[in-house]
């Protein structure tokens, strides 16, 4: 990541830690620039996506890292969960969408399913190793067997 920011100019300070220690820095204090995480957007967007956007007074963890509280974001997050209706919840979502993009202070660089890949070890010779839950599927010497 660092020599990949250098590339635009921007210097990382790289600080790793425990996880706990991380949480609180990010989640409770809000004492960061950057935060790399690793999150999942869940069945539905009021699970994954809105959950990141929406107000979080008791800073709670793995919800709005960066403690902002927009009342339009707000507004859409709840209209979304509040109706059952497709369209009508597509409609929130969109504002949210929009929202979010006009304040931009959350921003995914990069998602990836590596962590939790999906793969029928039925059709592939290749995985005797169950170590491909941490993202290392050497797809290149997997045999498709159908």
């Amino acid at each position: 990541m660092r020599d990949t920011m250098e590339t635009i100019g921007v210097g990382l300070d790289v600080q790793t830690g425990v996880n706990t220690v991380w949480m609180e820095t990010v989640f409770e204090q809000h004492d960061f620039d950057l935060s790399l995480s690793r999150s999942s957007l869940g069945a539905d967007p009021s699970l994954g996506m809105s959950r990141w956007y929406a107000c979080n007074p008791d800073n709670l963890t793995s919800r709005n890292p960066s403690g902002v509280c927009d009342e339009e974001l707000q507004a859409a997050a709840d209209g979304a969960v509040e109706t059952a209706d497709r369209d009508g919840r597509v409609e929130h979502f969109h504002v949210l969408q929009e929202r979010a993009a006009e304040l931009m202070y959350h921003a995914p660089l990069a998602w990836s399913t590596a962590s939790f890949p999906s793969i029928n070890t039925t059709r592939w010779n290749g995985l005797d190793n169950n170590d491909y839950a941490a993202g290392t599927v050497n797809w290149l010497e997997l045999e498709w067997i159908g």
